[in-house]
């Protein structure tokens, strides 16, 4: 949707759409976004960075 890059969303439930697995696990980052495209739907707002060092993995989360 916004070209070649990492995506982040401020609303988890939109990560959770791209979780596949049985356990479902998704990382909480700290991304620098003064660079980054937006997007915003009706529904989920979404963040596309191209430089993946302007992100910093802070959990590991696991839902059931």
């Amino acid at each position: 949707m916004l070209g070649v890059g990492v995506y982040f969303a401020p609303d988890p439930n939109k990560s959770m759409q791209y979780c596949r697995d049985g356990k479902k696990t998704m990382l909480l980052n700290q991304v620098n976004i003064d660079e980054s495209k937006y997007h915003q739907n009706k529904i989920f707002d979404e963040y596309m960075i191209k430089d993946p060092n302007k992100a910093l993995p802070i959990y590991l989360l696991t839902f059931n």
